[in-house]
C-alpha cells in the first residue's frame, strides 16, 4: 500500500496473498519482497509502480527475508532456522544450510555479499559472493570481551 505521508491517506493498494511473513525493500529502493505462509511462496513488487513480478513458491515457510541484489534473496524458516538462497528473478534456490541456527533473523551487509543468521546471539556470517552460501564464522558476536562484538 502505498500512502501519502502528508495526509495519511491510501494511495495504492496492491495485493499479494494470504499470510505474509516478511516485507523487506532492497538496498536500492526498486523492489520491496513479501513471504507468504500459506502459499510458501515469495512476491517481488516493483516499488515504483507497484507490479508484482511473478511469485515463486519457495520449498519452506519464509520467516524473515533479506535481500542480497542481484535478484537474490536469502530466508530463514521458522522452524528448522534453515537459510536459504534463491534467485527470485527464476526461482530456483541456488543453495541452502539445514539447520544452521535453532531461530534465526538475518541481516544483510551493505554490500550485498555477506548475511548474518542467528542476530543477537549466537552468530554465523556467511558469505555468498560466489554464489552459494559459505560460512565464514560462527562466533561472530563473541568476540571475547573487545567490546566490538566481533565487528572488525
Amino acid at each position: 500500500m502505498s500512502i501519502d505521508t502528508t495526509s495519511s491517506t491510501a494511495l495504492r493498494t496492491v495485493l499479494i496473498g494470504s499470510t505474509p511473513t516478511d516485507l523487506e525493500i532492497d538496498v536500492s529502493g526498486t523492489y520491496l519482497y513479501a513471504g507468504h505462509l500459506d502459499t510458501l511462496a515469495i512476491a517481488q513488487i516493483d516499488a515504483e509502480n507497484h507490479v508484482v513480478r511473478p511469485v515463486h513458491h519457495h520449498p519452506r515457510d519464509n520467516r524473515d527475508i533479506a535481500p542480497l541484489g542481484n535478484d537474490r534473496i536469502v530466508t530463514i524458516d521458522s522452524g528448522q532456522g534453515t537459510p536459504t538462497l534463491m534467485d527470485i528473478a527464476t526461482g530456483n534456490v541456488l543453495d541452502y544450510v539445514h539447520w544452521a541456527a535453532a531461530v534465526g533473523e538475518l541481516a544483510a551487509t551493505l554490500r550485498r555479499n555477506t548475511f548474518f543468521v542467528g542476530v543477537p546471539r549466537p552468530g554465523y556470517r556467511y558469505d555468498v559472493s560466489a554464489g552459494k552460501m559459505r560460512q565464514v564464522s560462527d562466533e561472530l558476536f563473541n568476540d571475547g570481551g573487545s567490546g566490538r562484538d566481533g565487528y572488525p
